[in-house]
C-alpha cells in the first residue's frame, strides 16, 4: 500500500478485511487488507479515532475541527460536533456493541450524535477512557480522577488506585484494568 506520504495512524477494521490510514492532513484512506487495493479516500477526514462495531463507521475529526462519525462505505459524515481544541480527541473508545462513543468529554449515542452524559474529570486535560468488554462499565483515567462507573448512569462502581495514566486496557474477562504511564504499566 503506497500511502503517498507519512502515515500517522493505522487501524484494522473489526473483521480484519480493511485497514484505515491517515497521514497527510487532508484525507483518510481505506484499503483492502488482503490485497492492499485502495477502496476509498475520505477527503477532509484528517484524524481517525477508531472503527465502530461491525466496521461500518469511523470516528474522527475533519478539516473544519468537527468530531463525529463517518460512514466507512460512502465516506459521508453521519453526524459531527465542533471541537474547541483538536487535542480534545486523541481517541474515541466505542462500547463493544457500538451504541456509544466517548469523545470530547462526553458519552455520545453513536447513531444520532446525541450526548448521553458528560464524562467527569474532563477539566481541559486529556482523559483516557474505555468500556469493559461487556459494555456495562466504563473506566476513566484523568489527572484528577481515576474511577470505574456504570456506563449509562455514571454511578460510581470503584476508584482506581493509580497515578494519572496515558493509556488503559481492560482484560478480556473484564476483571482487571492495565494502565500505562510513560515507562511503567500497572494492573
Amino acid at each position: 500500500m503506497d500511502c503517498g506520504g507519512p502515515v500517522s495512524q493505522i487501524a484494522w477494521s473489526p473483521d480484519g478485511t480493511r485497514i484505515v490510514t491517515e497521514g497527510d492532513g487532508a484525507a483518510t484512506t481505506i484499503w483492502e487488507s488482503a490485497t492492499g487495493h485502495l477502496l476509498r479516500t475520505i477527503p477532509g477526514l484528517v484524524r481517525v479515532a477508531g472503527w465502530g462495531a461491525g466496521g461500518k463507521t469511523l470516528a474522527g475529526i475533519d478539516l473544519g475541527d468537527s468530531a463525529g462519525v463517518w460512514d466507512a462505505e460512502t465516506g459521508r459524515p453521519l453526524w459531527t460536533r465542533k471541537v474547541h481544541r483538536m487535542r480534545d480527541v486523541r481517541s474515541a473508545p466505542w462500547s463493544p456493541d457500538g451504541r456509544f462513543l466517548v469523545a470530547m468529554g462526553q458519552i455520545w449515542d453513536s447513531t444520532s450524535g446525541r450526548p448521553i452524559r458528560r464524562v467527569p474529570g474532563n477539566d481541559g486535560q486529556p482523559i483516557h477512557a474505555g468500556f469493559s468488554p461487556d459494555g456495562r462499565s466504563f473506566a476513566i483515567l484523568a489527572p484528577d480522577l481515576r474511577r470505574i462507573e456504570e456506563a449509562e448512569s455514571g454511578r460510581l462502581i470503584a476508584r482506581i488506585p493509580a497515578e494519572p495514566a496515558r493509556a488503559l486496557a481492560w482484560s478480556p474477562d473484564g476483571r482487571r484494568i492495565a494502565a500505562a504511564e510513560l515507562n511503567e504499566v500497572g494492573i
